[in-house]
């Protein structure tokens, strides 16, 4: 379970908390200038359970874990960096 979140700590990942950070950034300066929202109403709608539980939202927890399993189970077991088992598609 630490490696899911050394993810969120390696700046060579997308779940890179600074990468989260600055696009909320960016969202909330967006949304506030150019929209003209209430503060409010942005910071509701980053915890809205609307967006957080949708189908694609929990699609993409799924992948989370899926992935997470099979790169734990198989980088354990075989050296990936070898080239030698590339798969093209």
């Amino acid at each position: 379970m630490t490696d899911f979140f050394a993810n969120f700590l390696n700046p060579e990942k997308r779940l890179f908390v600074g990468y989260l950070i600055s696009a909320a950034f960016i969202a909330v300066i967006w949304l506030r200038v150019i929209n003209k929202k209430p503060l409010t109403e942005i910071v509701s709608g980053f915890f809205s359970t609307q967006v957080w539980l949708s189908k694609s939202a929990l699609a993409d927890y799924k992948l989370m874990v899926i992935n997470q399993f099979f790169y734990k189970n198989t980088s354990a077991n075989t050296n990936w960096s070898t080239g030698a088992y590339s798969i093209y598609f």
